[in-house]
């Protein structure tokens, strides 16, 4: 699972829409909503694939204007990426 904070809208669709491009990794669901205590965007990911993809994955998505952090989690392991705003 896959959450990443947006400060605004357009950085969340950007975020979705990168997951079409992405070699080795599957997507299961995609959740774009509006996260209601921090006032910001939220885009959730059921996805699953090696750690090479998913972290190409975080990179980009740490690039789009408006990235706040992302924070991956499954059986094994937690990362949190975060960026300055």
């Amino acid at each position: 699972m896959v959450r990443l904070l947006f400060t605004d809208l357009k950085g969340a669709l950007s975020a979705a829409q990168l997951v079409g491009g992405l070699e080795g990794v599957e997507v299961r669901a995609i959740y774009i909503g509006r996260e209601k205590l921090e006032e910001m965007y939220e885009v959730l990911m059921e996805m699953s694939g090696d750690s090479v993809s998913v972290d190409s994955f975080l990179r980009s998505a740490s690039s789009i204007n408006g990235f706040v952090e992302a924070t991956v989690e499954d059986l094994d392991a937690e990362v949190i990426w975060k960026g300055i705003g």
